[in-house]
């Protein structure tokens, strides 16, 4: 009986000792399962940021984890109970390793699946911008073949093209243009890239307006204005916009236009409008002229026509004293002996 005893104790200690090597093998498969989870929780940010189309994949990870992590948990608590007998843990454990080499190749194929989405994306972002650039380039060849001469007529407002020399400076017509309008005015559009975000009434602004067009894509560029393209004299007039300044308020914006005379030709047929150059000692400069216009600013945006008023005797531009005040300091600032 003693030796029946002693037999049964060593079975149990070996029995003990055993389960005991499993559980520490257990437990060393689980920090590798924790290692495999702090990589996979990595890749699943680095999917997160390049596409959100692997959200779905870290999502099904992350179940398939948590999943293995309760299944080790039952068997850990298993072992702590001593209900499994050595056998089936084996068998577990082999479950187990076959479980974490999947995640392994899973993660890998991710891996890999992620790395060829980015280079596409790239080569994607690549050729989508090459077109951009083809079709701008397009867009402003058909323009530029597009344009009318300028030939006097109905038209009153011109882009021209600038070409500054030591002496002289060249102009060139470019085409046709509005100076009013929301829609289509190059005054509301140059306006528009300056407003700040929240800006409000009322609203004291200043376009210099070579500089103005070089930021809206039209360098060494300018305005032109006919004054008066209807007149039936030979004579011809050609006044160029230097600056505009806007005092924008309830529902209105009287605007100062600063301007440089650049021909007065008694002879018009003789003279090319579309090409010519002008001496910088020939100018006549400064002359301003006030206008308004049917618009203002509300939170950062443009609104209203802002289309200026057909000629009456009844709607020349009204200047409070604050817009008096904001128009007399810009001439004064800018070209300080013209109001002594």
């Amino acid at each position: 009986m003693a030796r029946l005893k002693r037999e049964s104790n060593a079975k149990i200690k070996e029995l003990e000792s055993e389960v005991t090597r499993q559980a520490e093998k257990i437990e060393r498969k689980r920090e590798e399962i924790e290692r495999l989870n702090a990589d996979l929780e990595k890749k699943e940010q680095l999917l997160e940021k390049s596409k959100k189309d692997f959200f779905q994949i870290k999502k099904e990870s992350s179940s398939k984890i948590i999943e293995l992590e309760l299944k080790i948990k039952e068997v850990t608590e298993q072992l702590r109970k001593k209900k499994e007998d050595p056998q089936k843990l084996k068998s577990l454990l082999d479950q187990k390793e076959m479980e974490l080499k999947r995640l392994r190749e899973e993660i890998e194929y991710k891996s890999q699946q992620l790395a060829s989405n980015e280079m596409e994306i790239k080569r994607d972002k690549k050729l989508s911008e090459e077109k951009i650039l083809l079709l701008e380039a397009r867009v402003k060849e058909l323009e530029e073949k597009s344009v009318e001469p300028f030939s006097g007529g109905e038209t009153e407002f011109a882009l021209y093209k600038k070409n500054h020399q030591k002496d002289q400076t060249g102009y060139q017509f470019l085409r046709k243009i509005s100076l009013f309008g929301c829609d289509e005015g190059f005054i509301p559009r140059l306006l528009g890239k300056q407003i700040p975000e929240t800006q409000k009434e009322p609203y004291l602004w200043h376009l210099p307006i070579e500089n103005a067009l070089a930021h809206a894509e039209y360098p060494n560029s300018t305005l032109v204005i006919v004054p008066k393209p209807k007149q039936k004299s030979a004579s011809l007039s050609l006044y160029e916009v230097l600056d505009v300044w806007g005092y924008s308020a309830s529902g209105w914006t009287p605007i100062l236009l600063h301007l440089s005379r650049l021909i007065v030709h008694e002879d018009s047929p003789k003279f090319d409008r579309n090409d010519f150059g002008i001496r910088n000692n020939e100018r006549d400069e400064p002359i301003y002229t006030v206008l308004y216009l049917d618009g203002t600013i509300s939170n950062g945006k443009l609104i209203g026509h802002w289309n200026a008023p057909p000629n009456s005797p009844t709607n020349a531009a009204l200047l409070w004293p604050d817009t008096l005040r904001y128009f007399f300091h810009s001439i004064r600032e800018q070209i300080p002996h013209v109001l002594y």
